[in-house]
């Protein structure tokens, strides 16, 4: 963990920000944590630890990327949990892994008034989120790409209901969950927003689990998940800022209605296939992933790690636009020569078609 600050000719935030429009870059940007807390880690401490302490949680996120070169930063850890807790959630904080959601607030429709966005925005700890966003827009310069993360609203409306309540519900009451999804968008739309107005936030950085092909149908995906999330990406991309979508699983068989909802990358699950990816969305899309986080980044070795990124690299090499990034976020228990040795073969050739007409 005592790797040196990197220096680097290139630089690392427009490398990102091109590869996300589709356009050249200098070499392949690279990203680490999918908005969770492996940073936190890696210095010896946890979310719980440090909520409320925005200026050592900047610190810490700001540090951990320099030191290992990453082109991009993914702010945020916790956001869905405080933001439920906000609002009435039991929320347990697991001195290892991430916060978990135990009891919802909503069960029927008499409970949709207990969305009310004044809770969210009164809270110390949403409010500590945004603190600690903008004072690490403030140390990192623009140097880096700051893509901060929530969660999509159909993924939210599962935890907060519970997602077999929500299974149910999608075919017993679907009206019901269309209310909740219209309460919940308020509310996620309200927390991008306010981080959007962060000076130096580029963009955000969305998580959609419950929106996998393991849990619903693409007729579910159709009807629920991706109505609300056009609406939140509608109003990110007339921000005039950028988004990447994270949908945990395999959604091969919704990934071609993906452009039409207007988000700019897809950051892909390990069991998605990178070539049958590119082929179907690869010159719509920045694709980004997916190496696994488990068998390759947590328990392989830094040649398996080397490995897994060059055939990353060979799959995407007729894509329009790619980022480098883990298939899912990252346990704390991932180690950092393995993370080191992902950022360090990520850079070494870049896969663009338009930058390999233009590098040698």
């Amino acid at each position: 963990m005592t790797s040196p600050i990197a220096t680097t000719p290139y630089p690392a935030h427009n490398n990102a920000l091109q590869a996300l429009l589709r356009q050249p870059v200098s070499r392949v940007p690279v990203g680490i944590s999918l908005g969770g807390s492996w940073p936190v880690h890696q210095q010896q401490r946890t979310l719980h630890d440090i909520i409320g302490k925005a200026e050592e949680t900047a610190r810490i996120y700001h540090e951990v990327h320099t030191q290992l070169d990453a082109d991009i930063i993914m702010p945020g850890a916790g956001a869905t949990a405080l933001i439920a807790r906000a609002l009435g959630s039991e929320v347990v904080f697991d001195r290892k892994g991430a916060p978990q959601i135990v009891t919802g607030v909503l069960e029927a429709q008499s409970d949709l008034d207990a969305l009310d966005p004044r809770k969210v925005w009164q809270d110390d700890a949403v409010q500590y989120l945004f603190e600690s966003v903008r004072l690490l827009a403030g140390q990192n310069r623009g140097t880096r790409l700051i893509l901060p993360s929530g969660r999509a609203p159909f993924t939210i409306v599962g935890q907060l209901l519970g997602l077999e309540r929500l299974s149910r519900a999608l075919y017993r009451d679907p009206l019901f969950v269309h209310e909740a999804l219209a309460r919940v968008s308020e509310i996620v739309l309200g927390y991008f927003l306010r981080m959007l107005a962060i000076d130096g936030v580029d963009g955000i950085f969305i998580a959609d689990p419950s929106a996998s092909g393991d849990v619903i149908s693409p007729r579910h995906f159709n009807d629920f998940a991706a109505p609300s999330l056009q609406q939140v990406i509608t109003v990110i991309r007339q921000s005039g800022k950028v988004s990447l979508l994270h949908i945990c699983g395999d959604i091969t068989d919704r990934l071609t209605q993906l452009p039409d909802i207007g988000i700019d990358g897809i950051s892909l699950d390990a069991k998605v296939d990178l070539r049958r990816a590119v082929a179907l969305v690869g010159s719509r899309l920045c694709i980004a992933g997916n190496v696994d986080p488990v068998a390759i980044l947590e328990f392989g070795t830094p040649a398996q790690v080397g490995d897994a990124v060059h055939r990353c690299r060979q799959a995407v090499s007729d894509a329009e636009g790619f980022i480098l990034l883990p298939g899912c976020d990252l346990a704390y228990s991932v180690p950092w020569e393995n993370v080191a040795a992902f950022i360090t073969a990520g850079h070494i050739v870049p896969i663009s078609r338009l930058s390999k007409e233009r590098i040698p």
